[in-house]
Formats: C-alpha cells, sequence, structure tokens
C-alpha cells in the first residue's frame, strides 16, 4: 500500500470530528474507482467502516477533495 500512495496512485484526506465527534477522525482512502472509509477514536479503535466500489465510473478529483 505504502508504494502506492508514495506514487500518487492512492490519495487520502483525513477530517478531525468537532462537537460530538470531538476526538474521531474520519480517514478516506481513494484508489481508481474505490473509496474506503475508516472512522477511528483518539486511541485508534476503529468504530465505523465503510468501502464502495463505482464500478465503471471512475472518481472524478471533486470527489477527493475538502470543503465540497
Amino acid at each position: 500500500m505504502q508504494p502506492l500512495i508514495r506514487d500518487g496512485r492512492i490519495t487520502c484526506r483525513h477530517e478531525a470530528g468537532e462537537g460530538d465527534d470531538a476526538g474521531h477522525s474520519r480517514l478516506t482512502f481513494f484508489f481508481r474507482n474505490r473509496r474506503l472509509r475508516v472512522i477511528v477514536t483518539e486511541r485508534g479503535t476503529i468504530i465505523q467502516q465503510s468501502a464502495v466500489d463505482f464500478g465503471e465510473r471512475p472518481l472524478g478529483d471533486s470527489s477527493r477533495r475538502l470543503g465540497e
């Protein structure tokens, strides 16, 4: 996985929880037409995870940006 991240083929973003979600982080990884999302506590315990395969539809750049 690390070589794919270094090559830019896997991209990711991190979002810190606020309010009721303070102390949680959402990590989202993108690879080709797939998305993996993991929500973890500040200790690293996974509390939710999901994976989506968008099939033949490639993800656009706007799907990978924060603040949209």
